[in-house]
């Protein structure tokens, strides 16, 4: 299958709300709701990730939109080198094809070879989502703990929310000569493979 996989750009507005509400229709698929992808949504996606973040789309051969990831990072200097809200959604007929995964490595790629000042890519993962934990998981992602009722279903149970992080090996080091040294240390620790 030949897939084009690029950053997201103005013209791509209306094939990505039609992407984020046909992921959002399946009852997995996002923790926004179908009603909730309007245009004002995605106007305000494509302005926020352009403006302080990243946001990638995968066309198949026929340019359809069939997958997208996006993150971005703090405004405040003290959370710039956080990447977080990360989300990736790949069409319902497109997915276990290997097609999220490359989108995913692809947009690690990006983080690592242009935005050198982010140390931190956090998303969260429904407890329930066996296997998208075990994906992120190969992917490098570690968990962090567990938010207790963080989600409601449309039946209106609430489900526990994993955060995950993957740390950027090419993030600017010379940045922990700021911290004091056994943040330094610490985090040095903690960054090891």
């Amino acid at each position: 299958m030949k897939l084009q996989i690029r950053r997201a750009q103005e013209g791509d507005l209306s094939r990505l709300i039609s992407l984020y509400r046909a992921v959002a229709s399946v009852s997995s698929g996002l923790a926004r709701r179908e009603s909730e992808i309007t245009e004002q949504f995605g106007r305000n996606l494509l302005a926020e990730t352009q403006l302080h973040g990243l946001l990638m789309v995968v066309e198949d051969a026929s340019r359809e939109l069939i997958g997208a990831i996006h993150a971005r990072h703090g405004e405040a200097e003290s959370l710039r080198h956080v990447m977080g809200h990360l989300t990736i959604l790949v069409h319902p007929d497109s997915q276990s094809k290997g097609i999220g995964r490359r989108l995913f490595q692809e947009f690690l790629q990006v983080v690592q070879k242009q935005f050198h000042f982010v140390l931190r890519v956090e998303l969260r993962a429904r407890a329930s989502n066996i296997e998208a934990l075990r994906f992120y998981r190969s992917l490098g992602f570690i968990e962090e703990g567990r938010f207790r009722f963080r989600i409601r279903a449309v039946n209106g149970d609430f489900e526990d929310g994993i955060p995950m992080v993957w740390f950027n090996p090419c993030w600017e080091k010379r940045l922990l000569l700021d911290a004091p040294l056994e943040v330094a240390l610490g985090l040095a620790v903690y960054l090891k493979p």
